[in-house]
């Protein structure tokens, strides 16, 4: 519906498989052309023409059979479905569509593709490959909408940069969706967007849409069982909008309960970096600073020296000195590679494949080796930055400033170059300690609650309600000193 193929628009799937997406095509036109029954409007001359406006192409014969049969099923007496190889073959190279719409496969074959020298880039990468052959193959004033892995929305090779340049810089894309990544499962669990592309809305905005959508109506496991939220009605109609308006006023359009993060970003700012990265929410992490701050905000990367870690976690030998892994228990080594105090940050997504996620960070004084998919961070000399405050900050903030930051279409990593661009507050150094003064505390309390719950639970008696009370004293105390320290979200409040 985003895509809106028109009933005089020449269609094109190009990785067709089995027809799903020229049949969705065929029943929106219907639809769009309804009174009483599904395209009752259209006339004898236009449903014939418009039966002869779709085409797919597919390399596998098998498809090709399922295609065509699934086409005639649905009315068409002849389908326009070719055995093609998309991206070696020339023989249809020069035909042009109005609408291309596809989920291409993400999969190169062992030793990659070998595609003919007609190409504007030069990649052997799959899904590269078909990307680029459908920003070509488009008729101007065209539209399309296509799957991708999130690779190459960021991938740092010349090909894939070039592209992104291409559909920013000469006016095709105009908006990114964001998909969950567990869309495809059980089948496959990969990070994936659609692109959406229109070369005559794209050439009178300056902006680029993106969309974040986390939950498409389905559980992200491999049962896929229906959730109440749903944030692809919300989309739709963020897109819509926008389609309309060309406008901020598009992001008004989201709705309650169900609203995906939506934002748009200028196209220079897009162009302006280094790798031309098509990641929206790199883009937006401004927007979550306080814009008249309480205290100086100051760069990573100026404040902290960045140590990569240099211990393997499965194969470093057993010894007296902490392994900082990214689990919860640290393991021991026989060496060490750094001295605390230092904030160790792992550089791989807890969540597995396709879902960026942290779920600790850790604090870590005196010698110790780090695990290799972790980073440590130490302030650095003159600084004023306590090491303690860095790791509170950080966790307490780790969906702003880590979280956003990660990408892939399977192994989902920390950029850590853009995390040494991250802003924290550095307060001062009394109010640093106040700040980790009061998360100390409140641990402290959430102990003694949950020491409470247990003996509540496992004990009975005069004793064990005399220890109950007495704990459940502990932890109000514990609670009212901490209401007297500031806390981080006095100098750096959640901005929605």
């Amino acid at each position: 519906r985003i895509v809106d193929p028109q009933k005089h628009e020449t269609i094109l799937d190009p990785a067709c498989g089995t027809a799903g997406f020229l049949i969705s095509a065929y029943k929106h036109i219907l639809a769009s052309n309804s009174d009483e029954r599904p395209g009752d409007k259209l006339s004898g001359d236009e449903r014939a023409r418009l039966m002869d406006n779709f085409c797919g192409y597919d390399i596998s014969p098998d498809m090709v059979r399922l295609s065509r049969a699934n086409l005639y099923l649905h009315g068409f007496a002849n389908p326009r479905i070719h055995e093609y190889d998309t991206l070696t073959s020339e023989d249809r190279w020069d035909e042009r569509y109005d609408v291309i719409m596809a989920n291409p496969p993400f999969m190169t074959p062992k030793g990659g593709i070998r595609p003919h020298n007609r190409f504007s880039i030069k990649s052997n990468r799959s899904e590269l490959l078909f990307a680029d052959y459908m920003v070509e193959h488009l008729r101007p004033g065209g539209k399309a909408g296509f799957i991708v892995p999130e690779g190459i929305l960021y991938v740092e090779h010349e090909a894939y940069r070039k592209f992104r340049r291409n559909i920013v810089e000469n006016d095709y894309l105009y908006a990114v969706v964001s998909l969950p990544h567990g869309v495809f499962k059980p089948y496959a669990s990969v990070k994936t967007h659609i692109l959406l592309l229109d070369r005559r809305l794209a050439a009178q905005t300056a902006t680029v849409l993106f969309v974040e959508i986390e939950s498409d109506g389905y559980t992200q496991t491999d049962t896929r069982l229906p959730t109440e939220r749903n944030d692809l009605p919300a989309a739709e109609k963020v897109m819509a909008a926008y389609k309309t308006t060309l406008s901020e006023n598009a992001l008004e359009a989201r709705a309650e309960p169900s609203s995906p993060e939506a934002y748009l970003v200028s196209k220079q700012t897009i162009l302006n970096n280094r790798e031309c990265a098509l990641i929206g929410r790199w883009y937006h992490l401004e927007s979550k600073y306080p814009k008249k701050p309480a205290v100086v905000f100051k760069r990573l990367g100026d404040i902290c020296e960045f140590k990569p870690g240099l211990s393997p976690n499965m194969k470093t030998l057993p010894g007296e000195y902490p392994l900082v892994v990214p689990a919860e228990d640290r393991k021991t080594a026989d060496h060490y590679d750094y001295e605390g105090p230092a904030v160790c940050v792992p550089l791989v997504s807890s969540s597995g494949h396709g879902k960026a996620d942290v779920k600790r960070l850790h604090y870590q004084e005196g010698k110790f080796a780090l695990a290799t998919t972790m980073i440590c961070l130490k302030p650095k000399q003159g600084s004023g930055l306590m090491a303690r405050y860095l790791y509170q900050v950080l966790s307490e903030r780790s969906g702003i400033v880590i979280v956003p930051l990660m990408a892939g279409a399977t192994n989902v990593t920390l950029k850590q170059e853009l995390f040494k661009d991250v802003l924290i507050p550095v307060p001062t150094e009394e109010m640093q300690k106040e700040i980790v003064d009061h998360a100390t505390l409140e641990m402290f309390a959430d102990s003694a609650n949950r020491l409470r719950a247990q003996i509540a639970q496992g004990i009975d008696g005069e004793k064990a309600q005399d220890i109950v009370d007495l704990l459940d004293q502990v932890t109000a105390l514990l609670h009212g000193h901490a209401e007297k320290k500031r806390r981080i979200s006095d100098i750096w409040p959640e901005i929605e």
